[in-house]
């Protein structure tokens, strides 16, 4: 008799695992591809000039 709703319990823990594991992915997923649109769109608008970027990355290294 107690098998049972033991049984149930533990099913509904792995069920809502599961949920709280998709949803915490799906959030994760979403706020990647929404920073990943808004850098592509401002790298459109204003496309950076690597060089001066690397050599002061290179001058700061040294």
């Amino acid at each position: 008799m107690m098998r049972m709703p033991l049984l149930l319990r533990f099913r509904l823990q792995l069920l809502f695992q599961e949920w709280m594991r998709l949803f915490v992915l799906e959030a994760v997923f979403r706020s990647y591809f929404q920073v990943y649109s808004n850098n592509c769109d401002r790298y459109l608008d204003h496309p950076p000039e690597r060089k001066k970027i690397g050599s002061k990355w290179l001058r700061s290294k040294q």
